[in-house]
Parts: structure tokens; sequence; C-alpha cells
């Protein structure tokens, strides 16, 4: 049986016997638009030797494409370019435009070896009968010597097609690890060169790269799809070159001992780069107390960890560890190395590890460690930037700093129980990072640091954020440090700058200074720290130890120089008077960003701060994100009281802003305990003449800012306790608008709200001072209610007066209270109602006048709302 069938197709890559200048395009390995071809191979058909024929009606470019008859039901019909040969170890890519008139056709691409029989046939279906680039990716290795590629219709169907733009694409080199030949091309690699790994898992695979590129070619090797390619087993990478990148490798339970390293750049080596690579459950096959595996070791000069990920962690290794002992003529060569935007997570504390049981301390459990102790008195000038750390608690210090002069910039410390330490080493600069926690307490004989611990001479700490510390760690330890002490010991620090840090809910904010004593009593770390400490903020209530832990004795007085600090909540450390620049009174702060800013000037740079990652996603590698998270095999989970990352955190959950518990109670004083709660155990107070600082500025969300009595905030869980009565359980000005037409000439409509958000009930009738927005205190006394409403304003439109209308009988409201700040722009505004009697039923709208186009008062009010003043 037999049907006439038309197809089109357009090959965009080797259907022509041309012979083997392969390309008409001299951009392509082979390149066939059927120009001017003379002589083409067929396959069966019927149709004897007239199965196909140029064509200028059906074309992509040029101004021919080829046509192909097929009238057989039985037999397929098509044309092949014939056999030719092809390099191999590179990746190739087939492309043909193709437009089908009827029935299916079949694009092929075959491969040989020497003897000319088929190695690897790849094949896609041809069906669109609107013009369509097709395309096979081929991947010729060891024995590969020749290429076919073939055009041809279905046996089961008669056709016609059109051909056009036959291409195959030559690209980057392939290389097969543990391939000989791979090996040999990739050790004589050129600058420029760029090596694709095929996607695969890889066992027990050493790999060398030892070739050297340029700073403008750079030598590539790289996973051909990201994430696809995996080394597993006992897989190392050593770097021994320059201006080599590796990139979008999975290192997968590796178990490496010999080496103990996964990837390693070694001595000599310079100017290269691990790129967008994880590293995930690498551990010993069996861990013990001397199985070690580091990640990345890193020696030589200028070298580079950008968006890499290390993931679960058990054993001892760092995730990075960075020598700075690489010599030149003997002289100490800085190292100059870069870790940045990469992931950091899961080292498990030693402490949870079978192996270690019974073991009280343990060392090489560091996420990033640079330098040593013997050589730590030379710069390494390494960076570590805009890195996440999550989960890090794999022993008391999560970065060591054993080198001098070393960056530790805008990174995030998250959920981890360890500290970064500049433990050896002078002129460090610590800046812009976040230490972000949401672990209770960390049980230890002596006081941790979980946020940033120093020694030696010279640093700067500024701009650092520590977020809910855990109780018994303070976040900024300016230690004491060992009398004549050796290299690896504690070196005094001298000359420190700690400026301008923010401490949120710490237990201990600040260390000045702490002395130890052996077991024997002696005092073996006894040189007190000197240097300033300036334009620090500090709030907490957090713990029972002091916001500030002062070390001093008679006999060692730490030489600290405080200036413009403010630290406000519990207890400070120091008996008596508190030093000259500490300054203990109460101020006010802001939510921006989810970041806690002091509105006193104080405190670290929210700019600065925001340069840091709030999560894993803002840096790790799009594949790991595909791979693990959306896949959810790992997840990331925000911490209690985390601002930036969760929604439903509040500052007052973790800073209750109360009253210090040492003020005693007195007739008609209002008593705030924590979370509203008044018990006879736990008594705190505020003094029996409050001052009420209402801020009703307008925000541009149309919310207030705060509300504040003796600078403690009114917060959903402390209002029962002072009395005030919250609405929509909200203290923002959020709810529901009606328009109101007030002028046919305005093209919108100002807006007054339907509800008044919420009120204060009185403090027993005894004398209060009022502060509002600008500064002017009132003292009134009595019975009082708080107001608010939101406005919009329309551009021409001014108020001219506005306030609340008051009614007792709640027909006629007659009893205006007229606000005596002018509304300037659309926002929230509110105003303290008083002189009003217990025990009576009062209604409330709030009202605005304004004048119309033609210069006439309007008032538009808003709906009203009953209360009742109970005695």
């Amino acid at each position: 049986m037999r049907k006439n069938v038309t197809f089109i197709i357009v090959l965009s890559l080797l259907i022509t016997l041309i012979p083997c200048s392969y390309a008409s395009d001299t951009s392509y390995y082979y390149y066939e638009s059927f120009e001017g071809v003379k002589l083409w191979n067929k396959i069966s058909s019927s149709l004897g030797d007239d199965i196909f024929e140029r064509a200028d009606n059906e074309k992509t470019e040029g101004n021919h494409s080829l046509k192909i008859y097929d009238n057989s039901a039985e037999l397929s019909s098509g044309v092949r370019s014939g056999i030719k040969a092809i390099d191999t170890y590179y990746t190739y890519t087939l492309t043909a435009d193709i437009k089908i008139v009827s029935g299916t056709a079949s694009l092929v691409f075959r491969t040989y070896d020497s003897s000319k029989t088929e190695i690897e046939k790849k094949t896609v279906a041809v069906t669109d009968k609107e013009w369509k680039s097709y395309s096979i990716e081929i991947e010729p290795q060891s024995g590969v010597v020749y290429f076919e590629v073939l055009i041809q219709t279905t046996r089961e169907n008669v056709g016609e097609l059109y051909l056009d733009n036959v291409k195959i694409a030559k690209g980057e080199k392939l290389f097969i690890p543990g391939d000989e030949v791979s090996i040999s091309m990739l050790d004589n690699a050129l600058p420029g060169d760029t090596f694709v790994i095929p996607d695969g898992t890889y066992e027990d695979i050493s790999v060398t790269l030892k070739a050297k590129g340029t700073s403008e070619s750079p030598i590539t090797l790289k996973a051909k799809k990201p994430g696809k390619v995996t080394f597993t087993g006992s897989s190392s990478f050593s770097i021994t070159g320059s201006h080599i990148i590796a990139s979008d490798l999975l290192f997968y339970e590796c178990t490496n001992q010999n080496p103990d390293y996964i990837v390693y750049f070694a001595v000599g080596s310079s100017d290269s780069q691990l790129k967008s690579c994880a590293f995930i459950n690498c551990n010993p096959e069996v861990i013990t107390t001397e199985a070690q595996i580091d990640l990345v070791y890193v020696r030589g000069q200028r070298h580079k960890i950008t968006g890499c990920y290390f993931n679960k962690k058990s054993s001892i290794g760092r995730m990075v560890n960075i020598e700075n002992k690489d010599m030149k003529n003997d002289e100490h060569i800085p190292g100059y190395h870069t870790v940045e935007n990469c992931y950091f997570g899961n080292f498990m504390s030693y402490k949870e590890n079978e192996a270690f049981s019974g073991v009280s301390s343990a060392n090489g459990f560091e996420a990033i460690k640079i330098g040593s102790s013997a050589n730590s008195m030379y710069s390494s000038h390494t960076t570590v930037k805009g890195c996440f750390f999550e989960k890090c608690n794999g022993e008391d210090e999560l970065i060591t700093v054993k080198s001098s002069e070393n960056s530790i910039l805008n990174n995030t410390f998250y959920r981890s129980s360890a500290a970064v330490h500049l433990r050896q080493g002078h002129d460090s600069i610590v800046k812009g990072n976040l230490f972000i926690n949401d672990i209770e307490k960390i049980d230890a004989k002596i006081l941790r640091s979980s946020g940033l611990r120093v020694y030696d001479k010279n640093h700067t700490i500024t701009d650092n954020y520590f977020y809910n510390q855990p109780e018994n760690t303070g976040a900024l330890f300016l230690d004491s440090a060992t009398e004549n002490g050796t290299v690896d010991q504690f070196a005094p620090i001298t000359n420190i700058n700690a400026s301008n840090n923010t401490f949120i809910g710490a237990d201990v904010g600040l260390v000045a200074g702490m002395y130890y004593k052996n077991s024997e009593g002696v005092e073996v770390r006894k040189i007190p720290p000197e240097g300033k400490v300036e334009n620090n903020a500090l709030i907490s209530y957090k713990g029972s130890l002091p916001l500030i832990y002062n070390g001093d004795t008679e006999t060692h007085k730490h030489g600290l120089i405080f200036k413009n600090n403010y630290a406000y909540g519990k207890e400070l450390g120091y008996a008596g008077s508190l030093p000259m620049g500490i300054n203990n009174e109460p101020f006010m702060v802001s939510v921006i960003d989810g970041f806690v800013i002091p509105e006193n000037g104080t405190g670290a740079d929210i700019d600065e701060l925001k340069k840091a990652p709030k999560n894993p996603f803002e840096i790790i590698p799009e594949w790991v994100k595909e791979k693990f998270y959306d896949t959810n095999e790992f997840t990331f989970e925000a911490a209690q009281y985390d601002l930036l990352n969760n929604k439903a955190a509040h500052l007052n959950d973790l800073v209750n802003f109360k009253a210090s518990h040492d003020i005693e109670a007195g007739e008609g004083e209002i008593k705030l305990c924590k979370d509203g709660v008044l018990t006879e155990e736990n008594p705190v107070t505020l003094s029996h003449n409050p001052t009420l600082n209402f801020i009703a500025e307008a925000q541009s969300d149309y919310s207030f800012k705060a509300w504040y009595v003796n600078g403690i905030e009114i917060t959903n869980e402390n209002a029962e306790a002072l009395g005030v009565i919250i609405n929509n359980n909200t203290l923002t000005i959020n709810n529901q608008v009606k328009d109101i037409d007030v002028s046919a000439s305005f093209s919108r409509k100002p807006q007054i709200p339907q509800n008044l958000e919420a009120s204060i009930s009185s403090l027993s009738g005894k004398d209060i001072t009022v502060v509002n927005h600008e500064g002017e205190r009132t003292s009134i006394s009595g019975y009082y209610k708080l107001a608010a409403t939101k406005v919009t304003l329309v551009d021409g439109i001014n108020i001219s007066e506005w306030g609340f209308l008051i009614s007792t009988d709640l027909i006629n409201y007659d009893i205006p209270a007229k606000s005596l700040t002018l509304l300037n722009s659309s926002g929230g505004y509110g105003m303290l109602i008083y002189n009003l009697k217990p025990n009576t039923q009062y209604g409330i709208k709030a009202y605005a006048i304004y004048e119309d186009g033609n210069g006439n008062p309007v008032t538009v009010t808003g709906d009203a709302e009953i209360f009742t003043i109970s005695e």
C-alpha cells in the first residue's frame, strides 16, 4: 500500500558528501546548507536514485534546502553524510533545521571505531510540521575515529521533508577521569582551554591540574552539567599549576585518608579558583580520634574558593584549611587567599561523636583555619567574605585565625555554638558580620564565647551584629593573656579597636578581661586587655550574668577606654559607678529590614550589615538548591527570634523591654514582668510617675513607630501589665479604611479609617508625663484613652484641623479633642485623650477639616467606636 506524503526538514549539521573541508562556515566543524550539492549518499527507497533534490521554495538560510521524497510504506528513505573523521575527546553538537510535510522522520548521529564498527548511536524523533531546529550532543571518547549523520523517514509512512543547515559545532575538550589520553591532554593544556567532565559518578579518582593558564585565559575544568558529576570514595584533586578554575563538581561521601584532603592547592601553585563545588558528608569510613580529612587544603598564593558548599562533617579536619608557611629565598610569602560567598554547615560537635566519648577537649573541628601557631606572626592576608555558617558546632572555634593581617568581612554565623577566634596574630579586621543564634544555653565550666574572641594587638572589630547569643556565653571576648608566653600561647590584647557593634539579647555582651588560674590555683593568664571600646550598643535582659563582664580585681585592671557606649537592660558588671563612656539610660531602637538599629547613632552600620547573606539561598549554587533543597533532602530553618528570616518573630520575643529588678515596689506602682505575667517570685516594677512616649510620627506604611513607657516598648506581651488594651492583636495601624467623597474635583479621595486602633486605660489614676513626637511634655492625671487613626492625604489638600470628636450620650459628638500636631503627610497619627470619668461609656470618632477647591471648609469623619473607662 502506498501513500503520497511530504516531509520538510532542515538539518543543521552533517548531511553532505562535500569532501572534508567539512564546512563552508569555518566556525563549525561540519556545515552544509545545500547550496551546491552534487553527490549524496542515499538510504534505501523504491524511488531509485531520485530520492532528493535541492529546493528553493523552502529554506531557513541561504537560497536552498534539501527536499527528500519517500513513497514507500515498507522502506525508509533519506540521506546520509557518509563516514568522516572526527577528533576525539571533544564535545560535539549536531543541529539541523527540519520541516515535516507529513509522516515522521529521525535525525541520527553515529560514531565508529577504526574498522568502522559502530560504537554509539544517538537519535532524535522529527515530527514538527513547521521549521524547527533539532539537536544531538555526543562526547566521542577513546576508540572513536569516525562519525556519520543520517536523516531518514520511518518505514511505516510515505512522505516528503525539507532539510537545511546541517551543522556540527565542536565544543570544549572532554576530560574523562582515569583515562590516560584525557590526563595527557589536561597535563598539556594551554591558556584558555576548557575541559568538561561527562555526567556520572567517579570513584577513587585522583586528578592533578599542573598546567599554567594566564589571568586573561585561565584553564577551566568543570562538570558538563553542574551537579551531575560526582566524585566519591578516595577521590582527590591537586592543583599544582596556576590560573586554573575547577567548578560545578560534587564531592559526596569521600573517605580519603591517603592523602588526607580532597582538594589541595599545592606549594608553588597560584591564582587558581575552586568555584561552585559541593562537599557533602565527607568523612573517613571509620571515624577515630586520629583519622582526619581536610576538605580543602590551601597553600600557594592568591587562590579563591568562591560559591562553594560544605555540609555535614563529623570527623577531625577542617572544611577549609589555609596554611601560611610558604617560603621563598628563606622569606615568608603571604597567601592573599579569598574564601567568598561559601556555605559551611552542620559540623557536628566532637562531643556528639561516639569515637570521642570521654574526650574532654578536641582540636581540628574548625570550619576554617587560617595559619598555624608556628607562623602566626607572619601575614597571611586572607579574606573570608560573604559566607554563611550554619550549625557549625565542631569545637569552641568556628574560624580560628593563627596568622596576621586577615579580614573577616560580612559573614553570617547562624545557630552555631562555636565562635570566631583571633587566636594568634595581629592586625586583623572583623567587620560587618552577623552572629545570629537561638541556642538557649551552652553548658560549660567557664564562660564560653559564642561570637568573637580576641587576642593579640592592633585588631579592628567594627560594625558587627550579635543577636540572641546563648546563655553562659559572651558575645565579644576581649580576653586576658599569658605573661611572657611563647608564640603558641595567648598574646596580650593591645591597641584593640572595638567600635560600632550592636548586641541584642546576649547573656554577656562584652567581656572586659577574664583572669584564669590553673588547677593548682596559679594565675596563668593575667595580662589585661587594652584599647578603645566606642559607640557600641547593648540591650539585653537574657541570662543571669552581667551584660558587661568586668573581670577586674585589685591587682588586675583592664586598660580599655570606653567612649559613648550605651548598655541597657539587665545588670552591668560594675559595682558602684560605671566607668566614663558607658551610658546606662534607656535608648530607642527601630527595626529596619530585620535589623535592630539604635536611634542614637551607636551600634553597627546597617548598610554594612546588609552586605552579609541573610540565609543560604543568597549564596549557594543554584544546582545545590535544586538538587538538595528543592527536594527537601536539606532544609533551612530560621532561628526562633530571627527578624531577618522568621516572619513570626518580634523583637519583644527576645528582648522584653522591662524595668530593672532592683526597683522596689511602692504604693500605686505598676508592676511589669516578663511576658506581661505578674508573679510574686519575679516582680519587676515601673516607677510611680512613668513617662509615656507616644510616637505618632507618620510612617510610609501608615504605622506608628512604637509606644514606650520609661523606654520600655509596649508590646502584645507586656500590654496587660501596663493597662494597655490592644485591638486586632497589633500595635501597628493596619485596619481597613473607607472612602469619603470630599470633592468631585479631586481624582483621588482622602481616606479616614473606620476604626480606632488601640487605647490605654489609666495607670490607677496616678500622674503621668506625656511626651509627643516633637518632644513636648505635659503632666496629666486621672483617666485617659489613647486613640489612633490613619490618614491618606491627596496632593492639593491642606488639613487645617484634625483630632477626635467625643460623645457622652453616644448621639451627639460635640466634645472635640483637637490635635496640636498638624497632619503634613499620609500616615498613622494618634493622641492621648484625658480627663475622662470612670464607669462612663464614651463614643469617639476621628475627624479632619480641609478646604475644598473653592476655599470652603469641609469636615470628614470616621465611624464611631464605643468604649468604657473602668475604675
